[in-house]
């Protein structure tokens, strides 16, 4: 299945997703998640609306969201050059507007200190959640991390500004 064609994409996570965090947890006041085809935000956001949560979107810079010029972006699996097909505007509280360097310095660090091996687009995620907890005085946030690492280990992720450093000298 074409994420970014079946129409079924936001109802799987209206239906799974959203629900799932709902009986997991008592309360949640935010939700932080990617953007790609737009399908697990707006369905997961479409449930926990339902719930009084505030919906946070999270892109790479490149991508047009918040209404900036598209450009190339090493954050893969996030980020788009038009309007992603399945997101509802009316869902996004915020977006948060993420530098590559920040992803992948986020990618490192959760491999190192929790153990978690996510790829650039959760790394971006943790980022945006982060971004918003600076905001905030309390609440629950709730960030996906929709990717592993495995796929990306021949890319370096583990040393992208290690590998960045080297290419601007």
């Amino acid at each position: 299945m074409n994420q970014f064609e079946s129409e079924h994409n936001p109802d799987t996570y209206f239906h799974t997703l959203g629900p799932e965090l709902t009986s997991a947890l008592q309360q949640i006041d935010y939700f932080v998640a990617g953007i790609g085809s737009g399908g697990t935000f707006t369905g997961t956001a479409r449930y926990l609306k339902q719930h009084h949560v505030q919906c946070y979107a999270v892109e790479p810079e490149g991508s047009v969201l918040n209404g900036g010029p598209a450009h190339a972006h090493d954050t893969e699996g996030i980020g788009s050059e038009k309007w992603p097909i399945f997101l509802e505007r009316r869902l996004v509280d915020g977006i948060f507007t993420i530098k590559d360097q920040d992803a992948f310095r986020n990618v490192k660090s959760l491999a190192i200190n929790e153990g978690l091996l996510v790829g650039s687009s959760s790394g971006a995620a943790l980022q945006g959640a982060l971004n918003l907890k600076a905001q905030l005085s309390e609440g629950t946030i709730v960030v996906v991390f929709p990717d592993g690492s495995d796929r990306y280990m021949s890319k370096q992720i583990f040393n992208y500004e290690e590998n960045n450093n080297e290419q601007e000298n």
